[in-house]
């Protein structure tokens, strides 16, 4: 080991933390490579518990948790701050984010190869009523420590028995079982999620101990069968047709077959066979031979699809008529109405009490042959909300609008950016980032980039942003500085060149003007001026400046004078194009 290697393994991850966050871009491979075996070492950790796979699904499942280790990894160097953290070592503090991740990922591997026995126990039980909030975290920690990456349910449920001191109560009526059932299939079921019979019970089961803290014996499977065949017919439209589909409050496997009704039809006969004082050896036969499908693959038919919810909780985010706390409430709500499983990038980490991006108004312009641009924009946000909170590159490619008003891509070079920021401005949308190898921070318009993603490397994983160099990034565009209203007002126009201080002569009642266009990122000097008007003073750009003040040239008046001698330089360049 050469001396260099010695200082790199000497140096802490609080240190090398400090200098990435201050642009030091080998301090950021220092760090990776430091870390490389912890992450790992918690990946095998999580493998382990599944024995269900051959090794080279494990080595596959391994090489996935690491994977989304990395994430975790990312999310908390962005989060980390010793001082808040109260001295917490970095290594125990990314611990809860790695693993999260990794849980997750878990969940997604599992149903992609095929295993039906995951199901976020965990978040039912967050989701019941709980006595106290330090028992809701000491089930919570249980729970995200072993049922994430383990499937002994009876050990399970064994241990939270005792962890909720539950005992042995009286048992359900019918009607307190079947509104259970329909609560469990509302929270835990979606388009994409479904409850098998034994997953029911499952559930059932845990719902009971963490909500009422009943242990007693579940009933057979007969009485429970019988419960969800009565809520089936009290709910759902008897036959299937395709004008009804929309009807069906709980959907299940051959529902679309009416199964149900067939159930019913079979039950019939067997009535009437059990009346009859004789059976022939004939329908003896019969009767073997008859098919009685099962109700199973249940799952609950939201008001809302994920589409829908993903559209009304941006319409919200992006409203300019309600306040963070009055959002958040009204996000809250229409979560409500989706399972446990429904997520949302302006929601997600551990931040869930702010909203993640711009909360400007989303302009209602999006009509006529112009609706695919709302699509388009809600997938481009999306996408550039997750890069930003895994601090991932992205990459697309760049258009403009035609004499159709069609959308068009005409040049085949792909850009590749570091996003910071989303921000809304006067209508239109933008991401800032930064290009590798480039000191100058790029504004793009967001309906404008086509085929957006986020940046993999040949492993499949994500590529990191590029960590620049404080002096490259303007002020107010780094982390905790980051002020979105006075960076608008100090780009005009979302313009590029460096802003300066620009006197602007108004009259007293034409406040409104500079309200909208700088906020309230002016202030007014204390200079002699004619009556009724005064001397502001702003921080913006040079450049768009001169056009701004030909857009309002009867109500202000720029006062620095090389501005002033490039306005009349435009002047007689207007007057010139327009001359007879």
């Amino acid at each position: 080991m050469n001396d260099m290697e010695k200082e790199d393994n000497n140096v802490t991850n609080e240190e090398l933390i400090k200098r990435v966050k201050n642009g030091d871009n080998s301090a950021w491979e220092m760090l990776c490579a430091k870390n490389e075996d912890y992450i790992k070492r918690i990946a095998r950790n999580k493998a382990k518990r599944i024995n269900h796979f051959p090794k080279d699904d494990n080595d596959d499942l391994i090489q996935n948790l690491c994977q989304a280790g990395w994430l975790g990894f990312l999310d908390a160097i962005k989060h980390y701050n010793q001082k808040k953290a109260k001295n917490t070592m970095f290594s125990t503090y990314a611990a809860s984010w790695i693993s999260g991740e990794m849980s997750k990922a878990l969940d997604d591997y599992l149903n992609s190869t095929g295993v039906t026995g995951r199901v976020k126990y965990h978040q039912m039980i967050q989701s019941v009523s709980m006595d106290s909030s330090e028992k809701q975290e000491k089930i919570m920690n249980f729970i995200c420590e072993d049922i994430e990456s383990t499937f002994d349910f009876d050990l399970f449920i064994t241990e939270l028995k005792e962890k909720m001191n539950c005992t042995n109560q009286e048992s359900y009526s019918e009607t307190e079982r079947a509104i259970q059932i329909l609560t469990i299939l509302k929270m835990m079921t979606d388009e994409k999620h479904e409850l098998s019979k034994t997953q029911l019970k499952n559930c059932l089961e845990v719902y009971r101990i963490a909500a009422d803290k009943n242990c007693t014996k579940i009933e057979g499977d007969s009485v429970r069968n019988a419960t969800v065949q009565k809520i089936l017919k009290a709910l759902d439209p008897m036959e299937y047709t395709e004008d009804n589909d929309k009807d069906f409050v709980i959907k299940f496997k051959g529902y679309q077959e009416n199964r149900l009704h067939n159930n019913q039809e079979n039950e019939n006969d067997k009535c009437a066979e059990q009346k009859s004082n004789f059976i022939t050896e004939e329908n003896h036969s019969i009767k073997k031979k008859k098919y009685r499908p099962q109700i199973t693959d249940l799952y609950f038919n939201h008001v809302f699809s994920y589409d829908e919810l993903d559209m009304l909780i941006e319409l919200v985010a992006f409203s300019d008529c309600m306040s963070d706390d009055e959002k958040l409430s009204l996000i809250d709500k229409i979560r409500g109405t989706a399972s446990v499983y429904y997520t949302h990038p302006i929601l997600t980490g551990c931040e869930k009490n702010r909203i993640n991006y711009g909360e400007r108004k989303i302009a209602d312009r999006y009509t006529g042959k112009l609706k695919h641009v709302r699509k388009d924009m809600s997938h481009n946000l999306k996408v550039l909300q997750e890069a930003i909170n895994r601090l991932s590159q992205v990459s697309f490619y760049f258009g403009q609008y035609d004499e159709n008003g069609d959308f068009i891509v005409d040049s085949d070079y792909q850009h590749v950016i570091s996003p910071y920021h989303i921000v809304v401005y006067h209508d239109q949308y933008y991401v800032i980032g930064t290009k590798k190898n480039d000191s100058n921070v790029w504004h793009f318009r967001i309906d404008l980039m086509n085929h957006v993603e986020i940046l993999k490397d040949k492993n499949g994983k994500n590529v990191p942003i590029e960590i620049k160099h404080k002096e490259v990034m303007p002020s107010g565009i780094r982390g905790d500085e980051w002020n979105p209203e006075k960076y608008m007002s100090e780009h005009l126009y979302m313009s590029y060149d460096q802003p300066k201080d620009i006197q602007i002569k108004i009259r007293n009642t034409d406040y409104t003007i500079l309200h909208d266009w700088f906020g309230t990122n002016y202030r007014k000097l204390h200079k002699k001026c004619e009556e009724g008007y005064d001397i502001v003073e702003v921080k913006t750009s040079p450049a768009m400046i001169v056009h701004w003040a030909m857009q309002y040239a009867g109500r202000v008046e720029i006062m620095n004078s090389d501005i002033r001698k490039r306005i009349r330089e435009e002047i007689k360049s207007v007057a010139d194009k327009y001359k007879e």
